[in-house]
Parts: structure tokens; C-alpha cells; sequence
């Protein structure tokens, strides 16, 4: 690769933001393949930016490396498996408001996503660990 620092760039500044969005934006049960698949997709391709065989890239220990926040030496990319839900529902939180006059709002979320419907106050109940 004759540019990897550019290509770095792109992965942390062009791809990620774009992967973050979509795990505040689509649901897990229905995005999960894609984001997983997209998320090692990010990880072979820093790996072999750096040199390492595809089993080197997708080694836990160089996943945790490469999911580190930028300011402790890491790429700051996110696992899906670990904040996609979490993403989700704190856009829906944040979003709760402008949400609840949606028709037909609880026929488009996953069940244990907390519905505000008809003014039905929001419960966190079951989420143990995620908000």
C-alpha cells in the first residue's frame, strides 16, 4: 500500500462516522450481519495496512487494540456487538420526544427497545447494563 496513512484517515474519518451513524439508526436484529461483517471488514484491512495475516487481524487482542479510544492509542473504532443497541436506544431516548406522535411507532422497534405511545411514560426497566 503506498499511502497507508491516507487510508487510515479514511477508515477512522470517512467509514467509521458512517458505521456510528448506522448503529444509532438501524436496530441490531435487523443490521447485525451487515455490521459485524463491515466491522471486520474495518479490522482486516488495518491488519494488513500493518502488515498482519488475516488471523493476526481478526485476534481479539488486536481488536481491542484497534477498538481503543484515539486518546489511548487506538483507532476508536466501535464493535457493533458491544454499542449497537446501546446506540440505538440512546437515539431513540434523545429523540423520544419528536418520536411519540409517530403512528405505528412500536410496530418498527425491537420489543425491548422502551416505547413512548399515547403518552406512556419512559421505563429502562430490563436494560440493565445498557443505558
Amino acid at each position: 500500500m503506498q499511502y497507508p496513512h491516507d487510508a487510515l484517515r479514511m477508515i477512522m474519518f470517512c467509514v467509521c462516522p458512517i458505521l456510528q451513524h448506522d448503529f444509532a439508526m438501524v436496530p441490531m436484529d435487523i443490521g447485525r450481519d451487515t455490521f459485524v461483517q463491515a466491522h471486520s471488514d474495518i479490522l482486516l484491512t488495518v491488519g494488513a495496512m500493518c502488515g498482519f495475516t488475516e488471523e493476526q487481524s481478526l485476534h481479539p487482542d488486536f481488536a481491542e487494540v484497534v477498538e481503543l479510544p484515539r486518546r489511548l492509542g487506538g483507532l476508536g473504532i466501535t464493535n457493533p456487538e458491544v454499542v449497537g443497541d446501546r446506540a440505538l436506544i440512546t437515539n431513540y431516548v434523545v429523540c423520544v420526544q419528536a418520536l411519540k406522535d409517530v403512528p405505528n411507532l412500536c410496530a418498527c422497534v425491537p420489543a425491548w427497545l422502551p416505547a413512548v405511545v399515547n403518552n406512556t411514560p419512559l421505563t429502562l426497566t430490563g436494560l440493565s447494563g445498557v443505558v
